[in-house]
């Protein structure tokens, strides 16, 4: 077996690769279509390449015009080894409520970590070393400041991700970052945060 294939596959969002666009596109196979609560279709095959063969990638595109247009490079599952295949992809809607953290994240994150509601209307994942620097600059707060972080501490909630990654997120913290489907997690110098994708996408037109 090639080693590659004992290791994760990446995600990509939102590539301008031309091999992996529409137009560089030969060919596709296994597609698997949802439809969010609010709408929103997310379609996903595999491609790559001339035909089935090392290399494969998957592609997944979103529409939100009940299919009449669609997205192009909105994500792109590929794996480093050019040897590896990525195939016979599907999609499905958690009916528990559960998020899961990216491959790439999971080492980062631990076995634990705290999700805390932050001022952009988005969460923020701290891993177990993170959170105890911030228990150690609240305990070196005179108290009169100290008091002051108590709305901060009342909106933490500690989360142990299962073996496949997934961890279930309280509701009242889905709807104050306006989780319904689907949800973006980013990479912030040693914590994480976790957005709704229309709230991201949003905040990226900003700049």
């Amino acid at each position: 077996m090639n080693k590659g294939a004992m290791t994760p596959a990446q995600l990509y969002a939102h590539t301008d690769r031309p091999e992996w666009k529409a137009a560089g596109r030969q060919w596709q196979g296994i597609p698997a279509i949802e439809r969010t609560a609010k709408g929103r279709l997310y379609a996903c095959w595999y491609s790559g390449g001339k035909t089935e063969e090392p290399g494969n990638i998957i592609v997944v595109e979103k529409s939100d015009d009940d299919g009449k247009t669609w997205s192009d490079g909105f994500y792109t599952v590929a794996h480093d080894d050019p040897e590896v295949r990525c195939f016979d992809p599907a999609l499905w809607i958690d009916p528990k409520g559960r998020l899961f953290v990216p491959a790439k994240l999971r080492e980062e994150l631990g076995s634990a970590f705290y999700v805390a509601k932050a001022p952009d209307a988005c969460l923020t994942v701290y891993p177990e070393a993170e959170w105890q620097k911030v228990l150690d600059h609240c305990n070196a707060l005179p108290a009169s400041k100290a008091r002051g972080m108590r709305v901060f501490f009342a909106n933490v909630v500690k989360c142990e991700p299962d073996k496949q990654g997934r961890f279930l997120l309280p509701e009242s913290f889905r709807t104050y970052a306006g989780i319904t489907q689907e949800a973006v997690f980013l990479g912030q110098a040693g914590r994480a945060e976790i957005w709704s994708a229309e709230r991201y996408e949003a905040e990226e037109q900003k700049y």
